[in-house]
């Protein structure tokens, strides 16, 4: 993977011009495209697995898995380099705002508060 990232920030900034720096990697959403994955812990002991898929076409879904209950809701997204709006394809008018912060390349924490008053999960890249 690693490999694959260099090679294309190498030819990204060997073909760069000025007119293409809009499409450059350090847009908000270049780390946060892909799978992944945390957990919620529950106080009531069947903790929930979450999966967040972002695609680079602005669509994704978002999977709970508790116990042997599965529900997987699908959405479009936008980014900022904090938070990720979502809007659920079911119902347009649903969604809400997850505040994130990137830890690493493959880790993120993220939650429904910025102020960080709920508690935030850590999510790791698949």
């Amino acid at each position: 993977m690693k490999k694959f990232l260099y090679l294309f920030l190498s030819l990204t900034l060997l073909s760069c011009d000025s007119e293409s720096d809009a499409n450059a990697p350090d847009d908000p959403t270049f780390n946060l495209l892909g799978t992944w994955a945390g957990t919620i812990d529950e106080e009531e002991g069947d903790d929930t697995a979450v999966e967040l898929v972002l695609s680079s076409d602005f669509t994704g879904s978002l999977t709970f898995t508790s116990g042997s209950e599965s529900s997987m809701e699908p959405f479009s997204w936008i980014s900022t380099d904090t938070q990720i709006t979502i809007t659920y394809d079911f119902d347009p008018d649903e969604g809400g705002t997850l505040n994130y912060s990137v830890i690493d390349q493959d880790t993120m924490s993220v939650g429904p508060d910025e102020d960080g008053d709920d508690d935030f999960i850590t999510m790791y890249r698949q």
